[in-house]
């Protein structure tokens, strides 16, 4: 398991070019809030935790929509995140043509919404669930057709392109260990349920993890960080990344005190390393 983040991948001009093709684009955004109204929580790209878990034939449909779309106004983003990427793992990386390129969370009104305060309030709810990025499972088949495909390290990684003017991170649990089974059924329960676990398993191993292994990876809050059952706060930075290997329990932050043209976009991506290259998908 190994944590990291990349600074000054983006300048902030390039920050503010993107962030206006993606507000181009729009109509190929999809809400995915499961709110009664909806909120404004949109993505933008083939999304496996969505489509591929639903039915990966969508999943595949949406691909061969949206890739050549991503591809035409993002592939040199695309490159750049590669070349990033590739410096940091010390292996190639490459985005996968056989699955959806990485793509976007974006959270806020689309060009031309009004909204209203309601909605807003809403996005400073939690809207993604505690969760382990387990995506790779749904593309079972496409792995076999490499040789040494590496299941225990999956990557993850979000760079922030905008954020609101109250910024916006990431809560990880990183004292969390969890064998297969675990990370086979905790996705699936409910929220409430998934609070009282965490709370239990560090009643029950807390003095062991801290004691093994206090920090799973080097962190720069580890100096001030008393595990006490909660996650650490990481915070994004327009323009810098931040990934992490293995299966590491976390959360999106949720907005707090959001304006009417508040805006968080980040473009997201998963990666399998297959016969020593990294592999990169949404």
């Amino acid at each position: 398991m190994r944590f990291g983040r990349i600074s000054n991948v983006l300048t902030e001009q390039d920050c503010h070019a993107i962030t206006d093709k993606v507000k181009k684009i729009h109509p190929v955004w999809l809400n995915r809030s499961t709110c009664k109204p909806k909120v404004p929580f949109y993505t933008l790209g083939a999304t496996t935790y969505l489509e591929g878990c639903e039915d990966i034939k969508k999943y595949h449909k949406h691909k061969s929509l949206l890739n050549p779309i991503l591809n035409k106004h993002f592939r040199y983003l695309y490159d750049i995140v590669c070349d990033r990427l590739s410096i940091e793992l010390d292996a190639p990386v490459v985005v996968d043509d056989m699955l959806g390129y990485p793509g976007f969370h974006i959270f806020g009104l689309k060009p031309g919404d009004t909204g209203n305060p309601a909605m807003l309030k809403a996005l400073e709810q939690p809207l993604a669930s505690i969760h382990l990025d387990i995506q790779y499972k749904e593309h079972g088949p496409y792995w076999k057709t490499y040789d040494e495909v590496d299941f225990e390290n999956p990557l993850s990684f979000t760079l922030a392109i905008k954020l609101p003017k109250t910024g916006g991170g990431l809560y990880i649990w990183d004292w969390m260990k969890f064998d297969d089974g675990l990370i086979k059924d905790f996705n699936f329960q409910e929220e409430r349920e998934k609070g009282d676990w965490i709370s239990n398993q560090f009643i029950e191993h807390s003095k062991e993890n801290i004691k093994n292994n206090p920090n799973l990876w080097e962190n720069d809050s580890a100096s001030f960080y008393k595990p006490d059952g909660n996650p650490l706060v990481e915070m994004y930075h327009e323009g810098s990344m931040v990934w992490f290997t293995g299966h590491v329990l976390h959360q999106i932050i949720p907005g707090y005190n959001l304006e009417p043209d508040d805006m968080r976009v980040t473009l997201q991506g998963h990666g399998v390393k297959c016969d020593g290259t990294w592999r990169i998908y949404f």
